[in-house]
């Protein structure tokens, strides 16, 4: 009788999520790299989690990936990401596990790869999101505190 009750208090204490995508690659059989300071939203939700994260694809092909880690200095969560390549200008297309939904996401944005590229930083970092964010906004109206 202890021992179900134990289980059954484990499993209702703990969530199970599925086992995160192994998305690495073999350093060494690149050449060159290519470094993305970003951060991930999935259906606009900036994911937060250390089990999240991103991996670079190209032709299928696992080139990178990197987990959601907190910078405390910008106050936001963010992904140090290094894509490596023998070849310039491939395309470089991107994956995100999404653990507390237990989900890959293809993203619909990709990118090229360009030698010792560094895209984005901790305080404009880049967006790797799906759907892809907009780069522009329309404001519709504004006020100021006091002013009619």
């Amino acid at each position: 009788m202890k021992k179900s009750i134990s289980i059954l208090l484990f499993m209702l204490t703990y969530s199970i999520h599925g086992q995160s995508p192994d998305w690495s690659v073999n350093a060494g059989s690149y050449k060159y790299t290519m470094s993305i300071t970003a951060f991930l939203n999935v259906d606009g939700v900036v994911l937060t989690n250390t089990n999240d994260k991103v991996g670079a694809f190209v032709n299928g092909e696992s080139r990178g990936e990197a987990n959601v880690v907190f910078n405390s200095q910008s106050n936001k969560h963010v992904v140090y990401l290094t894509v490596l390549s023998n070849t310039i200008g491939e395309t470089i297309q991107f994956k995100v596990y999404d653990s507390e939904n237990d989900k890959i996401v293809t993203i619909s944005k990709t990118q090229i790869f360009e030698i010792n590229k560094n895209l984005g930083g901790l305080f404009q970092s880049y967006s790797i999101a799906q759907p892809a964010l907009r780069s522009n906004v329309n404001i519709d109206s504004f006020t100021f505190q006091g002013v009619s």
